[in-house]
């Protein structure tokens, strides 16, 4: 008979109950000691690292921002009164000794200033200051001269000798224009009325269906009108510079007279230029327009403009009228382009 076999009793596992009460009796102790140690830590790097503030000087008569830094400085409580002394007893600036007084015989009269701008003599502009070889050469041509003594006058004060007047002819000064700009050696063109789109517009002008002879006893009319021409420009011309066989006719009495040519291509289709070139005339072309719009800015742009093109093509030429912002702008521009070496010529010498 087979005796039963005795259970084993099983080990029950000790409990952690111990473990878990004695951490949650330190942690207290644990968080306490870490605070701690951040707190000296932080203590000890802002003891080290801070530095006593420079007392800042006590400004005078410098407006109201001084103002409000005295209004500061008297509310700080940590300014010891010995740095305050020495602040307000520290000069701002040094007061200069009074001039020593000039006796009567050696002081000069002061020269009196007057509001106008210096007038500049109208002599042939060269290469600017001298130096080397233009970087560009640009020739200016004013338009639309005789009906305007007192703005002549002031352009002929204002602008170099190299700028070249166009005259209108039959104008009610246009002779005296003329005159007046040829003693005081400045270049005049005569600024020839010819035929526009609009044949209403036309009035002792050139217009297309002219012959030969009338050409020439028109042209004979108009430099009647304007002594001491040089050469010829269009005024208006939209519809006759684009008859090769009108311009052909004028290039004729042109050539016969020993005069130049200049194409103010007023019309993108005109053959002005090109006959002029195929009759043996000396001539040129305009390259921009200054003053189409007549506001400063816009014109500054437009000589600055020119300027670039007399660069990059060695040689051009610009249009503007007589008008007070064109004036005005060209007597600043043009000193300031011939500092950067671009030379003013006569139109005289710009064509071919």
């Amino acid at each position: 008979m087979a005796v039963p076999e005795k259970k084993r009793p099983q080990r029950k596992p000790a409990p952690r109950r111990m473990k878990k009460s004695s951490l949650k009796k330190k942690l207290p102790m644990l968080t306490i000691a870490g605070l701690l140690a951040v707190f000296v830590v932080w203590r000890t790097a802002s003891v080290l690292l801070s530095s006593p503030e420079p007392p800042r000087p006590v400004l005078e008569n410098v407006g109201d921002s001084g103002r409000e830094i005295r209004k500061n400085e008297e509310k700080k409580p940590d300014m010891e009164p010995s740095r305050k002394a020495k602040a307000a007893e520290k000069p701002v600036k040094k007061e200069e000794p009074p001039a020593k007084p000039v006796p009567e015989t050696e002081k000069k009269p002061e020269p009196a200033v007057s509001s106008q701008p210096v007038p500049q003599k109208p002599v042939p502009v060269t290469a600017a200051r001298g130096q080397g070889k233009a970087a560009g050469r640009v020739s200016i041509v004013i338009d639309d001269v005789g009906s305007n003594m007192e703005l002549l006058k002031e352009a002929l004060r204002v602008l170099p000798g190299s700028v070249t007047f166009a005259v209108i002819p039959f104008q009610p000064y246009s002779r005296e224009s003329a005159e007046l700009l040829h003693a005081e050696g400045f270049g005049v063109i005569l600024h020839s009325p010819m035929q526009a789109e609009d044949p209403a517009k036309c009035r002792d002008c050139i217009s297309v269906g002219m012959t030969r002879r009338q050409v020439a006893g028109t042209l004979d009319l108009q430099f009647a009108s304007v002594p001491h021409a040089e050469g010829l420009n269009n005024h208006t011309g939209s519809r006759a510079t684009k008859d090769p066989v009108l311009m052909s006719y004028v290039m004729d009495e042109l050539r016969r007279r020993k005069l130049f040519f200049l194409d103010s291509r007023t019309t993108p289709l005109t053959e002005a230029f090109a006959v002029s070139k195929k009759s043996g005339v000396r001539s040129a072309e305009r390259k921009v327009f200054l003053d189409d719009e007549s506001i400063e800015s816009g014109i500054l742009l437009k000589m600055d403009e020119l300027a670039l093109a007399g660069m990059n093509e060695k040689k051009a030429v610009g249009i503007g009228h007589l008008r007070p912002a064109t004036i005005k702008v060209l007597s600043k521009r043009i000193p300031y382009w011939q500092g950067r070496e671009i030379e003013f010529i006569p139109l005289r010498e710009a064509v071919e």
